[in-house]
């Protein structure tokens, strides 16, 4: 994907927490940013139907290649805006927040 600095500008404002955007993802040469990218052209499509659910990512931290891991709790950066509740597994105690899509 073609480089785009007004999306690359407006992440850097607006979700400051996004540092490695030139990350490789796939070695087909897709970064971190062309994910976003995707996100953001389908979220029109997949917002609607993701609404009130819970939310949970497959994270990749060294590329698709690497080891992965479930991220299930909402981060402590997560945005006041975004609805959080108590995860409280069976049989045991309260032990983070679960996001939801907005």
């Amino acid at each position: 994907m073609k480089k785009n600095p007004e999306l690359e500008a407006y992440l850097k404002k607006y979700a400051p927490y996004f540092s490695h955007l030139d990350k490789l993802f796939w070695p087909e040469g897709l970064t971190e940013l062309d994910v976003i990218k995707y996100y953001l052209d389908m979220s029109p499509y997949l917002l609607p139907l993701l609404q009130d659910r819970p939310f949970v990512m497959k994270r990749y931290p060294d590329g698709i290649q690497g080891e992965h891991f479930y991220q299930k709790e909402a981060p402590p950066h997560t945005p006041p805006w975004v609805h959080t509740w108590p995860v409280i597994p069976s049989g045991e105690q309260e032990n983070g927040q679960l996001c939801a899509v907005q």
